[in-house]
C-alpha cells in the first residue's frame, strides 16, 4: 500500500474505512444463527440415563445445526473472526503509518543535510570570490603603475606604416645584438628614429628603452674613469649629490690621463644631436611621463659630458628657457625635480655659470627700462623665469617624501649658486622675486614652517622624518656659510635684521633648533643621531653669529 498522503486522512475517514471493511467481510462470510439456548438439568439427566428406551432416545439430529461444545466454539470463533481481521487490518496499518511516519522524518532530516551542504557550500563560494577579489585588487594595484597612462583622444591613433616599418626593423635590429651580429651603437639608433616620431606611445616606449641604454653607457665610461670624485655617474639623475662641487680642471684632466687604458670605448652617437631632440620632445608633448623620460636622458647625457670642456655647448639659450617651463608647477613634481638637476648640471660648467648670473643681473637692473620703453622680449632671454620657478618649487606646498627631496635639491642648487662667487652670490640676496622677497627670506619661510610641521605630540613617518630631517640640515648648513662668509657675512646679517619680520624668523630659527630633544620613537638612527646631535651644533653656532650682530648694532 502506498504510504503518500497518508498522514492527511483525518479520523472521520478512517472510521468510514474501518466501518466499510466489517461490512465486506460480513457479507463474504455470513454467519449462523445464534444457538439454541441450553437444555435444562432434567434433560441433560434424561440423556445420561437409559430410560425411556432406547429406540425413542434415538432421534435423527438436525444436521443443520450441532450443539458440540467444538461446534459451538468454532461458531462462536468464526462469528468473531471478522472482528480479529478488523484489528490486524488497523495493526497493520498503524505499522504502515509508523513506516511512512520514519520515512517522512528521515526524509526531512536528509532535506535538513542537504540544505546545511549546501549552505556550507555557498560560504565556501562566498569566501573564495572574497578572495578572489581581494586577489584582483593586489593584482590592480600591483599593475596599476607599470600601466601606461592614457593619452588624449587625438594621441590615440592607429600605426601608419612608416611606424610599423621602423617598429620591424627594431624587432629584427634586437634579434641580431642578442646573436652578436650588430653593436650596441645601433639600438641607440634606431631608438632615435622611433623618437622622432609623433606617435606619443611610441615616443614613450622608446625613451623608456634609449634610457637604458644610455645609462648603461654611462655606468660603462663615468663608472670607470671618474672614481669616487664622480658626482653622479651612477645615481639617480633627478637628484643631486650632496657637497658636490666644481671639479678642478687639472685634477679632472689628469683623472682621464691615468685612467684612459681602462675606460671603455666611447659609443659613436652624437649626444648632442640627442640632446637638442630630447629637448624638443619635452616642449613638443606635455604628458607629464614622456617629459618626465626626456629630461632624465638630458640629464644623463650631461653627466657624461666633462664640465670643463664639453658641457658649454648643451647649454643653449632656448634650453634655459625650456627650464623655466619645466619648473612650473603643472609640469608634476618629477619634471620639477629633473629640471632643478638639469640647471645644476648646466650650472656646473664655469662659462654657463657666467653666462646665467649675468643674463640674471642684466635682467633686474633692466626689468624697469624694459617695461617704460617697451623693449623688445628677445633682449632680456627670460633667466628671472627660471629663478621664479626655482623659487615656486622651493615654496611648493605638501609634506611628503616628494615634496620634500624638491625643496632639499632646491636648497642645495642655491648653496651651489651662492658658492660660485659674487654673481651668484647677488642673486641669492639681491634678485627681487613676484612677492618682494628674495631667496634668502624664503629659506626662512619654508625653514620655520617645517619646524612647526614637528610638533611634539605628531608622531611622522620614519620615511618623512628623514627627508625633513635633511632638509632642515641643508638649509641651517646654508644659513651658517652665509653668515660666516668673510666677504658677505655683514650683508646677509643685515639683510636677516633688515625688517621686524625676518628678524623674528631668524632669531625664532636660531632658539628652536638649538633646543636639545629627543626623538626615541624614530627608528632611522642615522636621521636621528642628525636631529639631535648635528642640527643642534649647527644652530647654537647660528644662534651666536646672530645674537653677537644684535650686540654690535646695539653697543
Amino acid at each position: 500500500m502506498s504510504v503518500e498522503g497518508f498522514d492527511d486522512w483525518d479520523n472521520d475517514f478512517l472510521d468510514q474505512l474501518i466501518l466499510c471493511e466489517e461490512q465486506a467481510l460480513s457479507s463474504s462470510n455470513p454467519t449462523q444463527p445464534p444457538p439454541p439456548p441450553p437444555q435444562s438439568a432434567a434433560h441433560c439427566g434424561g440423556d445420561i440415563s437409559y430410560s425411556p428406551p432406547r429406540e425413542l432416545t434415538q432421534r435423527v439430529r438436525d444436521a443443520s445445526f450441532n450443539h458440540s461444545p467444538s461446534a459451538i466454539c468454532r461458531t462462536r470463533t468464526f462469528v468473531v473472526s471478522p472482528r480479529s481481521d478488523k484489528e490486524r487490518e488497523i495493526d497493520r496499518l498503524k505499522r504502515e503509518l509508523g513506516r511512512a511516519s520514519n520515512r517522512l522524518s528521515h526524509l526531512e532530516h536528509e532535506c535538513l543535510e542537504l540544505r546545511r551542504q549546501i549552505d556550507n557550500k555557498d560560504e565556501q563560494l562566498r569566501s573564495v570570490c572574497l578572495r578572489t577579489e581581494a586577489k584582483d585588487a593586489e593584482v590592480d594595484q600591483l599593475v596599476k603603475p607599470l600601466e601606461f597612462r592614457r593619452t588624449k583622444s587625438h594621441h590615440v591613433q592607429a600605426l601608419h606604416p612608416v611606424e610599423v616599418a621602423k617598429i620591424s626593423d627594431l624587432y629584427c635590429l634586437l634579434t641580431k645584438i642578442s646573436c652578436d651580429m650588430v653593436k650596441l651603437e645601433a639600438l641607440v639608433e634606431a631608438l632615435v628614429d622611433l623618437c622622432a616620431l609623433q606617435n606619443v606611445i611610441i615616443v614613450y616606449r622608446s625613451l623608456r628603452v634609449l634610457r637604458c641604454a644610455v645609462l648603461r653607457d654611462t655606468v660603462m665610461i663615468e663608472g670607470t674613469s671618474s672614481g669616487e670624485g664622480t658626482a653622479g655617474g651612477t645615481l639617480d639623475p633627478g637628484c643631486i649629490p650632496l657637497g658636490t662641487r666644481f671639479l678642478h680642471a687639472a685634477v679632472a684632466h689628469k683623472t682621464e690621463v691615468r685612467n684612459h687604458d681602462y675606460v671603455m670605448p666611447v659609443s659613436r652617437v652624437d649626444w648632442d644631436s640627442l640632446f637638442e631632440l630630447l629637448h624638443k620632445i619635452a616642449m613638443r608633448v606635455n604628458e607629464e611621463h614622456v617629459r618626465l623620460e626626456a629630461v632624465s636622458i638630458m640629464n644623463m647625457i650631461l653627466m657624461k659630458t666633462n664640465a670643463y670642456l664639453d658641457r658649454e655647448k648643451f647649454g643653449r639659450l632656448q634650453v634655459f628657457q625650456s627650464v623655466s617651463q619645466l619648473l612650473k608647477k603643472e609640469a608634476g613634481f618629477g619634471v620639477q625635480k629633473q629640471a632643478v638637476h638639469l640647471l645644476y648640471l648646466l650650472l656646473n660648467c664655469p662659462k654657463l655659470m657666467a653666462f646665467f648670473c649675468s643674463g640674471c643681473n642684466d635682467e633686474s637692473k633692466n626689468a624697469g627700462a624694459a617695461d617704460s620703453d617697451a623693449t623688445n622680449d628677445s633682449d632680456f632671454p627670460g633667466f628671472g623665469e627660471v629663478l621664479q620657478g626655482v623659487a615656486d618649487c622651493l615654496a611648493c606646498s605638501g609634506s611628503d617624501t616628494k615634496e620634500l627631496k624638491l625643496r632639499r635639491n632646491v636648497i642645495i642648487l642655491l648653496a651651489f649658486l651662492a658658492s660660485s662667487g659674487k654673481c651668484g652670490f647677488q642673486i641669492l640676496l639681491g634678485y627681487r622675486l613676484l612677492r618682494r622677497t628674495n631667496f634668502l627670506a624664503l629659506i626662512l619661510q619654508v625653514l620655520i614652517s617645517e619646524i612647526d610641521v614637528e610638533a611634539p605630540e605628531y608622531v611622522q613617518p620614519s620615511e618623512v622624518f628623514k627627508e625633513r630631517t635633511l632638509l632642515i640640515r641643508e638649509a641651517i648648513i646654508l644659513l651658517n656659510r652665509l653668515v660666516s662668509n668673510p666677504q658677505y657675512s655683514t650683508q646677509v646679517l643685515r639683510v636677516l635684521t633688515s625688517s621686524r619680520e625676518v628678524a623674528c624668523l631668524t632669531i625664532d630659527i636660531a632658539n628652536r633648533l638649538s633646543r636639545k630633544r629627543k626623538w626615541l620613537w624614530q627608528s632611522d638612527t642615522t636621521a636621528r643621531q642628525i636631529r639631535e646631535c648635528e642640527i643642534v651644533d649647527l644652530a647654537w653656532v647660528f644662534k651666536k653669529r646672530i645674537f653677537t650682530f644684535f650686540g654690535d648694532s646695539i653697543s
